[in-house]
């Protein structure tokens, strides 16, 4: 086995550092702080609870993404950027499923 974990260390998660890890979580959480305060922005007000919600989902979601990257030998730069943008783009995912489901019940309900 040519490219086995053995042989690419850096790509194995057991591997990396907190460093890494810390670097896909904080890319991903500033992408959903600011979707989060560019609805403050739009004057619907700042949520604290939200807030924090939408960080950790956005972190989450893009550490998926940032993995993923990093499991295709993407280049850490691209891999973090795109951590950023997942995180940005996860929460108004979320809000747009959830408003879909809550039109459909209110469908069904008449």
């Amino acid at each position: 086995m040519l490219y086995g974990p053995k042989n690419m260390p850096d790509k194995d998660p057991t591997n990396w550092g907190v460093a890494v890890w810390a670097l896909g979580f904080i890319m991903a959480a500033i992408g959903g702080a600011v979707n989060h305060l560019s609805n403050y922005q739009r004057n619907m007000g700042i949520n604290w609870c939200r807030f924090a919600i939408d960080v950790f989902t956005s972190g989450f979601i893009g550490l998926c993404a940032f993995m993923a990257l990093a499991a295709l030998d993407a280049p850490i730069g691209l891999s973090g950027a795109a951590a950023g943008v997942c995180g940005h783009m996860s929460t108004r995912l979320l809000f747009v499923v959830e408003r879909k489901i809550l039109e459909k019940l209110e469908k069904d309900k008449q």
